[in-house]
């Protein structure tokens, strides 16, 4: 890209990505809200970022092999140790997360909850019961946390016989539920209802309710990766890098 709108030489752009030092973004300790994402490039390699929802920049990112606690425990703790105070974490409920820091006020991502469910039950459920569940889905955010507790209570209420159904084989030695898929829809509604409604126990803190402001920007700085093809994995990620740096 460069080679072609600025007439540089590819062994030019090359020697300016070498010199290119993959370090941490550049930003004074302060009160921050954490978007936490993690994007991944042709399944070779992810990168998790930090990013502020209040000003929109950078905290941190971790290049990772794939999601895991630790490595984003360990970003966290290293930014309390430069001063940071995280008031809030805004993060897509990856197993074990939400519970991970449970004295700061963590938010399920309402976008990544939607798509479980959507996951389990497609946009055109053909059970009655997977229909009235994918609406009530769409009611979170919509209706406040009484509201919604309540709209999932009656649905459990109607449908909980429904939900214990078994298939067995055809010795009666082994059984699965049959509606299983309806199942973990409903049952990650439930396990993580306790974090889909943070943002109005801490008004006060204005919590975002979505990761969205970081899915935009994961999109875009792959789109960016995606103008280098042919670079090596090395110049790639001082390129992820370089971007995320800059903010």
């Amino acid at each position: 890209m460069l080679k072609q709108d600025r007439k540089i030489s590819a062994p030019t752009v090359r020697k300016y990505i070498d010199s290119i030092k993959i370090k941490q973004p550049d930003v004074y300790p302060s009160r921050v809200i954490l978007l936490i994402d993690t994007t991944y490039f042709k399944r070779v390699f992810g990168v998790t970022v930090f990013r502020d929802s209040r000003t929109c920049k950078n905290i941190a990112y971790q290049f990772v092999m794939h999601e895991n606690i630790s490595s984003i425990e360990s970003v966290i703790a290293n930014l309390k140790r430069k001063g940071f105070v995280v008031d809030a974490i805004v993060t897509d409920g990856k197993r074990g997360v939400l519970t991970l820091f449970p004295n700061i006020p963590t938010q399920m991502c309402h976008f990544h909850q939607k798509q479980i469910v959507l996951k389990y039950l497609t946009m055109k459920p053909k059970l009655e019961a997977g229909k009235e569940l994918s609406k009530t889905a769409n009611k979170l955010g919509v209706c406040n946390s009484i509201a919604f507790n309540s709209l999932l209570n009656d649905w459990y209420e109607r449908w909980n016989e429904f939900l214990r159904e078994k298939t067995y084989s055809e010795d009666g030695n082994h059984w699965s539920y049959t509606h299983d898929r309806l199942r973990k829809a409903y049952y990650s509604l439930q396990r993580n209802l306790a974090y889909l409604y943070t943002y109005e126990k801490y008004n006060y803190l204005v919590i975002p309710t979505t990761t969205n402001g970081l899915e935009g920007y994961n999109s875009h700085l792959k789109e960016k990766v995606r103008l280098h093809r042919g670079l090596s994995l090395q110049r790639k990620l001082k390129i992820i890098s370089h971007i995320i740096c800059k903010g």
